[in-house]
């Protein structure tokens, strides 16, 4: 068995199952080089320099298409710019709006809070009636 595997890979039934490809594909002899059997151009003056100058219209035409995107990514990326600026200002104007408002409440409660230990009305009294207040605005507002 061995054997019959060696007679096989032998050097003439190599080349006898590689010429059957070949005259399988329509070659009669396999190329020894892919630079063997290159096809030569030859071309007129007059076809070169078409070739060059449609060559260097479409790369024009491609350089100018280029540009026109770059300046619209430019004007993109300037118009962001200009809206992140007023977004960060628009930011720190709410900022400053919240601190004060926050400070406001906190005056609000402190003064609140001040009245109620004055008037000796207990805490738990005023809790009760602001809670009774804020029922009746629910109500309203779903009704």
């Amino acid at each position: 068995m061995g054997s019959n595997n060696n007679n096989r890979l032998t050097g003439s039934s190599l080349h006898r199952r590689e010429s059957e490809r070949t005259q399988l594909f329509g070659f009669n002899e396999p190329p020894t080089s892919a630079y063997e059997n290159k096809p030569s151009f030859t071309y007129s003056r007059d076809t070169v320099t078409r070739l060059e100058s449609q060559l260097e219209e479409s790369n024009s035409n491609a350089m100018s298409a280029m540009a026109d995107r770059l300046r619209g990514l430019k004007q993109l990326s300037m118009d962001l710019g200009n809206e992140i600026r007023s977004s960060n200002g628009a930011l720190d104007n709410l900022g400053e709006t919240f601190e004060s408002t926050s400070s406001k409440l906190k005056n609000t409660f402190s003064d609140m809070m001040d009245m109620a230990k004055r008037s000796r009305t207990p805490l738990k009294f005023w809790l009760i009636f602001f809670l009774i207040i804020i029922l009746c605005f629910f109500w309203v507002w779903i009704t």
